[in-house]
């Protein structure tokens, strides 16, 4: 399986981002297109934390202190927490919203389709 290259992920993500938004913006207004926007900037922070952490845990040569610990065990809280409040106090579309949540998913699986097709 070939590489994933981060770099290459964080641009298609940002680029599915602008276009999504876009398209929310023109399918359902100015509240769509928000919520598609936060919930791709959360997408994005995600995957940030991610590549850093496995980056963090890859050089280690003994066990993950409590810091890193927690901060595994208490992102995905956190992110709860970011949503319920986006679409409580914002008035954010929950779909919008959960569709952004999905694209650097989506941009990873662009890349991984990206370099299957180049290594051929």
């Amino acid at each position: 399986m070939p590489e994933l290259n981060y770099a290459r992920i964080e641009r298609i993500t940002i680029v599915l981002a602008l276009v999504g938004a876009a398209l929310a913006f023109a399918l359902g207004g100015m509240r769509d297109a928000g919520g598609f926007l936060i919930g791709a900037l959360m997408s994005l922070g995600s995957f940030r934390s991610w590549v850093k952490i496995a980056s963090v845990l890859g050089q280690m040569d003994k066990a993950p202190g409590i810091g890193t610990t927690l901060m595994l065990a208490l992102r995905y809280p956190a992110i709860a927490v970011a949503v319920y409040v986006t679409i409580r106090y914002l008035g954010i579309t929950p779909a919008a919203l959960g569709v952004g949540l999905l694209v650097s998913f989506a941009a990873v699986l662009i890349d991984i389709a990206y370099a299957q097709v180049r290594s051929q």
